[in-house]
């Protein structure tokens, strides 16, 4: 066995938690779609989805961090 040493590389990332109980069955749906979209995206202009958690109440999306902000809340 080779001398290794792990390598840690620390991001920042965004985490949203999705409350499944609070959505109905169609917007379920259209997260879950949505996930898979983001799972196949690479372009340097969208948010990059690094890893989806799912338990029986919540789904976790770690995503790229934006230091920006919401794009939304920009005036």
């Amino acid at each position: 066995m080779s001398d290794c040493l792990p390598i840690f590389i620390f991001l920042q990332v965004a985490i949203k938690i999705i409350d499944k109980s609070k959505l109905d069955k169609t917007n379920l749906e259209k997260v879950y779609r949505e996930v898979q979209v983001l799972k196949l995206l690479d372009h340097p202009h969208i948010i990059k989805l690094y890893q989806v958690m799912e338990t029986k109440n919540l789904i976790y999306l770690v995503s790229e961090y934006a230091s920006q902000g919401e794009i939304f809340g920009k005036t």
